[in-house]
């Protein structure tokens, strides 16, 4: 007992125990790099080599080791991962999931790799239908005509699935060995139901955008399924006649060219005089 009659505790037997260390937070998953040939993605599907790539995703060729396919597999780069792409990542994988047409490009899985999302899909053994009008300078008037029906008919499930997809154009368009032609590339696709709040959102590509698109609140409103007619419309006229509606320098004298009526497309050129 101490001098003033409290207890007192000597030192060497007070309790050594310290308190534990804070806990700090787990530090935020790093999405790792495009995974390479050899690597096993998911569990089944064993990267083969690249397809294709573009500003913000690639493609990869990989082997469906489960059921003994070939698959085509996307992924975005790993220094756009944040949650606006992420969301669109997902949007994209929702809307082609949404579909179910022979005309469409088809949806197998989707799943996370190193915290990186990816989503497997349909292998389409072709060509973007750039490339195939390119090789093709003058196809057959009929074989073209069943080529654009069937077009119309993969565009016309995507809006039958109550979704707008925003980018029709050749390269979104893929043909494979029997001419057969799938739309592809949803990544900037919407629900109708949505259309509210991506509506002065200007996506697309200026050769083929509507004028409601390029300029907004100017024609009409909202974002709705005409405005993917009027893209495959252009589309329809490149295939047909071998040129663009409007040829112009720079993107935004292209979008002032599909709004403004007083401006002239080429005149139809017969299949027998396109492309040299």
């Amino acid at each position: 007992m101490s001098l003033d009659g409290s207890n007192f505790v000597p030192p060497c037997a007070r309790s050594s125990r310290k308190s534990p260390p804070p806990t700090l937070p787990a530090p935020p998953v790093t999405p790792a790099a495009v995974p390479e040939p050899g690597d096993l993605v998911g569990g089944v599907y064993r990267v083969l080599g690249p397809l294709g790539s573009g500003a913000m995703g690639v493609v990869l060729l990989a082997n469906d080791e489960s059921l003994g396919r070939r698959v085509a597999i996307k992924f975005i780069r790993a220094h756009l991962l944040d949650e606006t792409f992420r969301e669109r990542f997902t949007m994209e994988a929702r809307a082609m999931a949404r579909v179910n047409h022979p005309n469409t490009l088809q949806i197998y899985a989707f799943g996370e790799h190193d915290g990186a999302p990816y989503f497997v899909m349909e292998l389409v053994d072709g060509l973007t239908l750039d490339v195939w009008m390119e090789k093709h300078p003058r196809p057959d008037l009929d074989a073209a005509l069943v080529m654009l029906t069937q077009i119309c008919s993969g565009v016309a499930a995507i809006h039958a699935a109550s979704t707008v997809h925003r980018d029709i154009k050749p390269s979104n368009i893929l043909v494979d060995d029997t001419q057969r032609p799938r739309v592809a590339d949803l990544g900037l696709a919407i629900l109708l139901r949505h259309e509210g709040d991506l509506q002065h959102e200007i996506v697309g590509t200026p050769a083929y955008m509507a004028p409601e698109v390029a300029f907004p609140g100017s024609v009409g409103d909202g974002l709705g399924d005409r405005a993917d007619v009027y893209s495959l419309a252009c589309v329809a006229y490149e295939l047909l006649t071998g040129r663009l509606p409007f040829v112009t320098d720079g993107d935004r004298a292209m979008m002032f060219q599909h709004a403004v009526p007083s401006c002239t497309p080429w005149r139809r050129s017969p299949l027998s005089a396109r492309r040299p």
